[in-house]
């Protein structure tokens, strides 16, 4: 294309502003504010959860075998053995020492 090159309408064509058509724009980086927020709050969002999930398991889990351990221990005081329950103690003792080799690794 010449410099002076003219379209149909007889109009000189200019190139594009050092843009090419091919050319994008990461949404957390766009110029629009109501692209840009939300998506720069999604990317904080996937980078903080996977980091903090396993805490959040720690947690449930420790919850778990508390009011599990506490219920059970009641239970027995009583007479009584839930299977049930001390399943769940356990499992979740187990699940407990999973997560927490694991998010150990991932340090």
């Amino acid at each position: 294309m010449s410099a002076n090159a003219e379209n149909i309408e007889g109009n000189v064509e200019a190139p594009l502003l050092g843009e090419d058509l091919d050319s994008f724009t990461l949404p957390w980086e766009h110029d629009n504010a109501l692209i840009r927020l939300p998506a720069q709050f999604i990317r904080w969002l996937i980078a903080v959860i996977p980091r903090n999930i396993s805490k959040v398991w720690m947690v449930l889990l420790g919850f778990i075998i508390i009011v599990a351990g506490i219920i059970l221990a009641i239970s027995v005081s009583r007479g009584q053995l839930p299977i049930l329950l001390l399943v769940l103690v356990a499992g979740a003792g187990i699940a407990l020492a999973i997560v927490g080799g694991v998010s150990r690794e991932r340090r």
